[in-house]
């Protein structure tokens, strides 16, 4: 049974149909070009769906096409996928997001829907779609699928519309990890994240790994309690808590007290500082930490 759409909302296409001779190789016939901007449609968040109406003799007194035989789908620039049903036979074409290809079809006449599903602000393309009346065989560039995945990060991490989140909207490509910074003795209140030599403002920081370990670490009375976390926009990247003693006096070392491996957190420099802080100041009298980070740049 072929996907429906009846339940989405409908619109006229957006222009009138028209022909243009074509030739393919050694085959000529004719085409009609149509181009759908979505934005024009008013799709977005309250409008992720919808469903367009075309027909190509709508205003002409005679077929512009004798037949569609092929139909060509550039929708390279859309991460929402395209589907083109023709109503006579509901034969469905599905354009994957990130793709072109040529599509045969099965029809008789020349009514049929363009559909778009799932639209959102960050996303709002225009699709390109050739209508022929020569047969075409399938053939879709499947190549850009692999090299362009949408990577959608959870809403959390990512960040999410109207609420606050670690990160910013969007989409987040798997980050190398090819970058690092090391800190030793950090002292309460060291910026790390704002820090130009660091993270230049504006660009995007994919963080991969955490190691925090601690180091000769003397408390300044009997049971210190030390504390730590990496903060900013009113949000908690990661924290922790332990108790030092006073005593042996070479201190307390403890490797790997957080380790934190395989992420790709994505955090927007230039809309949230992310700064270290400890009460290491007040409650040591030696020793420190031990913090590396390692990062891909977005720029």
């Amino acid at each position: 049974m072929s996907i429906s759409f009846l339940g989405y909302p409908f619109k006229p296409y957006i222009g009138t149909p028209y022909s243009l001779p074509m030739q393919i190789k050694d085959l000529s016939g004719k085409c009609v070009p149509l181009n759908f901007d979505w934005a024009a449609y008013g799709v977005g968040p309250a409008n992720p769906n919808l469903v367009v109406n075309v027909n190509l003799n709508a205003n002409s007194s005679a077929p512009i096409l004798d037949k569609i035989r092929s139909i060509y789908i550039d929708n390279l620039a859309s991460a929402v996928p395209i589907f083109v049903q023709f109503l006579d036979t509901n034969f469905t074409v599905v354009a994957q997001p990130n793709s072109a290809g040529w599509y045969p079809v099965f029809t008789n006449n020349y009514l049929f829907t363009v559909s778009g599903l799932g639209f959102t602000t960050d996303n709002i393309p225009s699709t390109s779609i050739y209508v022929t009346n020569i047969l075409v065989y399938a053939y879709t560039d499947n190549s850009l699928t692999s090299v362009q995945p949408q990577y959608i990060g959870s809403p959390f991490i990512q960040g999410s519309q109207g609420g606050a989140a670690i990160g910013t909207t969007g989409f987040g490509p798997p980050a190398l990890g090819d970058q690092s910074e090391d800190y030793s003795r950090i002292i309460t209140g060291q910026g790390l994240f704002n820090s130009p030599a660091i993270f230049p403002v504006g660009w995007s920081i994919y963080l991969t790994s955490i190691q925090l370990s601690l180091f000769g670490a003397v408390g300044v009375s009997a049971v210190s309690n030390l504390t730590w976390s990496i903060s900013g926009g009113g949000n908690t990247l990661f924290s922790g808590e332990m108790a030092i003693p006073n005593a042996p006096a070479s201190g307390v070392n403890i490797p790997n007290i957080r380790n934190l491996t395989g992420m790709n957190l994505r955090l927007n420099d230039s809309t949230v500082a992310w700064k270290w802080a400890s009460n290491s100041a007040a409650v040591l009298s030696a020793g420190g930490f031990d913090l590396s980070l390692v990062y891909s740049t977005n720029y």
